[in-house]
C-alpha cells in the first residue's frame, strides 16, 4: 500500500518543496490549495519530476473545505498517512496599523537598532 501525504499551502515555496521531496521518496502526494487551477498547476510540475502527485481543493479555514477534502481523500485514497499543515493563515485586526500591533502579531520592531522603551 501506497503512503500518502496532504501538504496544505503546496503551491509555492517551502510546500511545494515538501511536496517534491517526499515523493521523490515514493510518497503519493496531495497538493492542498485554495485556488484549483494554482493546486491543478503544482501537481503538473511535480508530474514532470515523475511525482505521483494530485490536487487537492483545501482551504483551511473553512470546515465545509476541510471536510470535502477529507470526503475525497477517502474515496480517492482510502487513507491518509502524513499532513503536513503548511498553510498560512493571517489574523489580524483590520484597524489597527501593524506598529500598533502587539510584537508576535507582526506589529512592533526588535533587534539591531530597536530602541527600548524601558523607563
Amino acid at each position: 500500500m501506497k503512503t500518502i501525504a496532504l501538504i496544505t499551502g503546496a503551491t509555492k515555496g517551502i510546500g511545494l518543496e515538501t511536496a517534491r521531496q517526499l515523493g521523490k521518496q515514493g510518497v503519493t502526494v496531495l497538493v492542498g490549495a485554495r485556488d484549483p487551477a494554482k493546486g491543478e498547476a503544482a501537481a503538473a510540475e511535480l508530474k514532470k519530476d515523475g511525482i505521483d502527485a494530485h490536487s487537492l481543493e483545501i482551504d483551511v479555514t473553512d470546515e465545509a473545505s476541510i471536510k470535502r477534502a477529507a470526503a475525497v481523500v477517502e474515496k480517492e485514497f482510502g487513507q491518509l498517512d502524513i499532513l503536513i499543515n503548511n498553510a498560512g493563515v493571517m489574523l489580524h485586526d483590520a484597524d489597527q496599523k501593524s506598529g500598533e500591533r502587539p510584537v508576535g502579531e507582526g506589529g512592533g520592531k526588535r533587534g539591531a537598532g530597536a530602541e527600548s522603551k524601558k523607563k
